[in-house]
């Protein structure tokens, strides 16, 4: 019951106001889109870039021991062909 009086006073309070159109400010705003920022990836303090540049051993140094064993026993061509595609994207 309480939820039901709440939401017809919400349905009947007055409206806001809206700001007015045609100012400047708003003009300029719609003439430029914001900037899109992406976010800097790191791993464990290391940025995106240097881990492409590092070698697989250089790489398993720093993971931890279950991804080191899986990489020393060799991993599959998914993630082979991940990396071959970021290490390119690079370039």
């Amino acid at each position: 019951l309480a939820q039901e009086a709440s939401a017809s006073a919400f349905l009947t309070s007055p409206a806001l106001p809206l700001p007015a159109r045609g100012t400047s400010e708003a003009m300029a705003d719609a003439e430029q889109p914001k900037k899109r920022t992406f976010r800097k990836y790191s791993y464990r303090g290391i940025d995106l870039d240097k881990l492409l540049d590092m070698s697989n051993q250089d790489l398993m140094e720093l993971f931890r021991a279950r991804q080191r064993r899986k990489f020393s026993r060799g991993i599959k061509r998914k993630p082979i062909a991940l990396l071959k595609k970021l290490r390119k994207a690079k370039r």
